[in-house]
């Protein structure tokens, strides 16, 4: 019985934490839409994009702490906990890697970037 309450406290738990990344995400993306002149949409972009992964790792651990957490936990060691844990982190790890393989070329390309813009500047590219 205390092994059913831990696992739909966890799943409840992390499915509100990513709710509150989804509305997040949705808040960010309303500012990338935002009438012209709005200062940092890629910023937003970005955030938006973090958000939505974070919220998206959220329901797969919640997901995979529901389907182990018993007796015994018979479910540790199968190819769908290895599966689901890799789709994890490939969610969480994909935006944060892409950004940083767009200030990479960017500095590459002899640019400055923009942290609070997210923005390469004066580079040949840009």
């Amino acid at each position: 019985m205390q092994y059913q309450i831990a696992r739909w406290l966890l799943l409840v738990l992390l499915l509100g934490i990513a709710a509150i990344y989804v509305n997040a995400m949705l808040l960010s993306v309303w500012h990338t839409a935002a009438p012209p002149g709005f200062e940092n949409p890629e910023a937003w972009a970005y955030a938006a994009r973090k958000f939505f992964a974070n919220a998206i790792a959220l329901c797969i651990i919640g997901f995979l702490f529901f389907i182990n957490v018993r007796p015994g936990w018979p479910y540790l060691r199968s190819h769908l906990t290895w599966l689901l844990t890799v789709a994890a982190l490939l969610a969480f790890l994909l935006p944060r890697v892409g950004h940083f393989f767009a200030i990479d070329r960017c500095l590459d390309l002899s640019g400055k970037w923009d942290c609070q813009t997210e923005k390469c500047i004066g580079s040949a590219d840009a």
